[in-house]
């Protein structure tokens, strides 16, 4: 079974974009063409925060998170316009952004800075920003999910793991023996981190909490309108 799993690895990997060239070109600016750019437009903001009838830019094949246009900050203030509509509403900063897309950027080179998100990655780039969980398993990229019911944190991936470790994720209690249930209890203005064999004195019902908070709220928006 894994060695099943290791073959659709490497297609998924060999089936990315070889060439990533073109995303390392420094990207202009719409208007002036100035290559300092700080700001993008997506379809996906452009329909949430703009009235228009026609396409303010050529999509074309891309998705509603790829960038459509991007700005300068001197364009992104005086220039935001296009066939008499305004889109100021629309921009988002390219901030810890992927080069392509709206989503946040996590993979890039082992020796540099995150550069694309997973679905824009390129061969050779690695999860960056979760750098310190991957698998301990040299020259694997995958992050560790697996670890002994005793052990301090997670080890090794699927592919890597041992015979006795289990999967360890936040959907899970973080008991530090290991256990399998849905963490419920938590601290009063925390997340759920333990279930409610491993909960202590101060840990109280966290989804019980954020449910009854949900109701309360629902039952007065009923009684306003």
């Amino acid at each position: 079974m894994k060695v099943y799993s290791i073959m659709l690895l490497l297609l998924s990997v060999s089936a990315l974009d070889k060439d990533d060239r073109g995303s390392l070109e420094p990207r202009k600016c719409y208007h002036c063409g100035a290559e300092k750019v700080k700001y993008g437009v997506t379809a996906a903001r452009l329909s949430e925060n703009v009235n228009h009838s026609q396409p303010l830019f050529d999509q074309g094949n891309s998705s509603n998170y790829d960038w459509l246009a991007l700005f300068c900050r001197s364009c992104a203030k005086t220039r935001s316009y296009k066939d008499d509509v305004c889109f100021s509403a629309a921009l988002e900063t390219l901030t810890k952004k992927c080069r392509r897309c709206s989503r946040r950027a996590s993979f890039g080179r082992a020796e540099g800075v995150a550069r694309h998100c997973r679905s824009h990655r390129s061969m050779g780039e690695i999860d960056i920003a979760n750098r310190g969980k991957l698998c301990m398993m040299p020259n694997c990229t995958t992050l560790a999910r697996y670890r002994k019911k005793t052990g301090e944190r997670r080890r090794f991936c699927w592919i890597h793991s041992n015979p006795g470790e289990i999967k360890i994720s936040s959907q899970q209690c973080h008991h530090p023996e290991g256990c399998l249930k849905y963490p419920s209890f938590g601290l009063s203005n925390g997340s759920a981190c333990f279930c409610k064999l491993h909960k202590s004195i101060a840990h109280v019902n966290i989804r019980r909490s954020m449910k009854e908070k949900d109701v309360s709220n629902t039952s007065w928006r009923a009684v306003k309108s």
